[in-house]
């Protein structure tokens, strides 16, 4: 997801998974419940006999850039987030490391903490995020692809119409971002033309192989 973000079929993979996922849940409050995709992740890893639980709490600065962490085992996973920051961010964060529960596949996990998170929260637009000096490209692309998938697994398609009332009614996007409970960012970056309209293209082109297949 070098560049502009593009209706990519890797784009068109995730709003697919996250689609399948959120439509299977019982709670489809807005602001989207972090815990809600905690039990949804649970759900889908859990295999007969052998559920799957994931842990998240806060923990102290471990160091400059890092805003999150996910330590993944066998039968669980635990998800640190970093305490000082604001509450909004704290639930990006913790999605982003559900995220990668969710979306990533063995190859794509990476044990080397980088500045990608650092990056949005100084304001650095998500099409420039820059790849740290020592992050290989599939590390890199998959850090991406998750921060994009944690923006559709708390703004997702389902609400789409709540937030396009939002912004027919003129609020701007602190009150929108208050009433989604995300950071101000992240709605900046939602209605980019390019974020937005690759967001609406992606998510559509799974609604209709969706009702092909049902």
């Amino acid at each position: 997801m070098s560049g502009p973000i593009l209706a990519t079929p890797r784009f068109v993979q995730i709003c697919g998974i996250i689609q399948s996922a959120y439509n299977s849940s019982e709670n489809l409050n807005v602001p989207v419940e972090v815990l809600n995709w905690k039990r949804i992740v649970e759900s889908r890893l859990s295999k007969p006999g052998k559920p799957f639980s994931v842990h998240i709490q806060s923990y102290p600065p471990q160091g400059k850039q890092i805003r999150g962490t996910l330590i993944r085992y066998s039968t669980r996973a635990e998800i640190y987030f970093l305490g000082k920051e604001s509450f909004c961010w704290q639930r990006y964060i913790a999605t982003k490391e559900l995220a990668h529960l969710l979306i990533d596949t063995p190859d794509e996990y990476t044990k080397r903490p980088s500045s990608l998170m650092e990056q949005m929260i100084s304001g650095v637009p998500l099409w420039l995020l820059r790849k740290d000096h020592a992050q290989d490209d599939a590390a890199f692309e998959s850090e991406k692809s998750a921060m994009v998938a944690a923006i559709e697994m708390l703004l997702p398609w389902k609400h789409r119409p709540h937030f396009k009332k939002c912004c027919d009614q003129g609020k701007n996007n602190l009150e929108i971002a208050e009433e989604f409970k995300v950071p101000r960012y992240i709605i900046a970056n939602m209605l980019t033309p390019t974020y937005f309209a690759a967001s609406q293209n992606a998510n559509n082109f799974v609604d209709e192989n969706l009702a092909i297949k049902t």
